[in-house]
């Protein structure tokens, strides 16, 4: 991770290689730490950035609804063209539950920009610069 710390905050990082242990399917969970790392390489690289957020959730308690919801915000900002918005977006099962207690004024559903540890800006805007 110190190699990506100009380019991503270290709660971005293990929130994505947790999403490669946990979310591991349909493969096993890595069991070397170099197996760990290549799919966390392979998700840094394959995940469609602009058109899906990353949702991370551990525990496995978000509903159905509650994944139509984070989607429907996230189409909400990112625009009909892809374009608006941080070029990643990871959503943590606290950023949804604490959307639910602080709406933000301005901002639809469930993406609340209040909580720093929840905002959907974990990396910068123009990441090549």
């Amino acid at each position: 991770s110190h190699m990506l710390s100009g380019l991503l905050p270290q709660e971005a990082v293990e929130i994505l290689v947790g999403k490669v242990f946990v979310d591991a399917q349909p493969l096993e969970p890595p069991a070397t730490a170099m197996s760990g790392f290549l799919r966390f390489l392979r998700l840094l690289s394959s995940h469609d950035w602009a058109r899906q957020p990353l949702i991370f959730d551990p525990q496995g308690s978000l509903t159905a609804e509650d994944y139509a919801r984070v989607q429907s915000d996230f189409f909400a900002v990112r625009g009909e063209e892809y374009n608006n918005g941080p070029p990643m977006f990871l959503i943590t099962l606290g950023c949804f539950r604490s959307a639910d207690a602080q709406p933000s004024p301005g901002l639809p559903g469930s993406i609340n920009r209040q909580n720093d540890n929840c905002m959907p800006t974990f990396t910068r805007e123009n990441p090549e610069q």
